[in-house]
């Protein structure tokens, strides 16, 4: 049986559409099931607004999708705007309605028991509590990057291939340096998709502006040698809790001018389930009408 899922996300001004994840549901065969975060101060940070409406959103969805059986009875939603009883439907309208300060993500299927698959979003997009202390680093960019463009093509094509066709770390061939380190590319016989990952949440600013550099300088010299290849960057943006935040969005800003000036797409962290479904739509069209012997050398 297919589960789909969609993240929610709080949209604080539509116009701008700057967006961060603050839950996830998973829903198959008359089930629905949610998570939100726990903690709501990094979220209260990037909205700078009252978030009340927010955290009574996420009590009433909640208590709207504890059920875990089809045969459930599922505590209704007393909102005006929303349905008294959440079933597939209406959840699946307010996917494709909803455009405010609240909104979801496309929806998406996977072959992925509910269970298995709340807890892996819960991990990949959803922020621990400990992120309010410290910060992700690039790995855990590139852990994403990796983990999401995986997920997406395992859910249609199956774990061998998703496994063997998203690579993590690839050596390619540069115009300019012979032995360029890819942190993920998408290939069979040859590379599709070429992927740097960075973490604009890093307080060592030094260090984030040598990655930044380091980062454009191979995707350049890809670009450069290879005139077919999609060039792309995902990014975990500046966490707006830091003391240091104005200054990482100054470098984020400078790194995303950067990128348009020698082609590089840009992927931020909320963008990541349409960009894998996107890798998921090369992957299916492109790769395997012509899978042979030799693909995965």
């Amino acid at each position: 049986m297919a589960t789909s899922f969609t993240i929610i996300q709080v949209v604080p001004d539509p116009i701008a559409d700057e967006r961060m994840n603050v839950g996830v549901v998973v829903f198959g065969g008359g089930e629905i099931r949610s998570r939100f975060v726990t903690d709501w101060r990094a979220v209260s940070n990037f909205a700078r607004e009252d978030i009340d409406y927010l955290r009574d959103f996420a009590r009433r969805f909640g208590e709207a999708t504890e059920t875990s059986t089809i045969t459930s009875r599922q505590v209704g939603l007393d909102q005006e705007a929303w349905p008294h009883h959440l079933t597939e439907e209406k959840l699946q309208k307010m996917i494709g309605e909803w455009s405010n300060s609240i909104q979801f993500s496309p929806q998406q299927a996977t072959l992925e028991p509910p269970d298995t698959l709340l807890a892996k979003l819960t991990a990949i997009y959803l922020r621990d509590p400990d992120y309010l202390r410290s910060y992700r680093d690039r790995r855990a960019a590139v852990r994403l990057a990796v983990a999401t463009a995986r997920h997406a093509v395992e859910g249609r094509l199956g774990k061998s291939v998703a496994k063997k066709v998203v690579r993590s770390p690839y050596e390619l061939s540069g115009h300019i340096v012979r032995r360029l380190k890819l942190d993920m590319a998408v290939k069979n016989s040859r590379v599709y998709v070429a992927t740097q990952a960075l973490s604009f949440e890093s307080l060592d600013l030094p260090k984030l502006e040598d990655q930044a550099t380091r980062a454009l300088h191979v995707l350049n010299d890809v670009g450069n040698a290879h005139r077919d290849i999609r060039l792309e960057t995902l990014v975990l943006p500046p966490n707006p809790t830091h003391e240091k935040f104005r200054d990482a969005q100054q470098r984020f800003l400078d790194f995303q001018a950067a990128c348009d000036r020698i082609g590089v797409q840009i992927i931020q962290e909320d963008e990541a389930p349409v960009w894998a479904e996107r890798i998921a739509d090369i992957v299916e069209a492109e790769i395997v009408p012509h899978l042979h012997s030799t693909m995965f050398t």
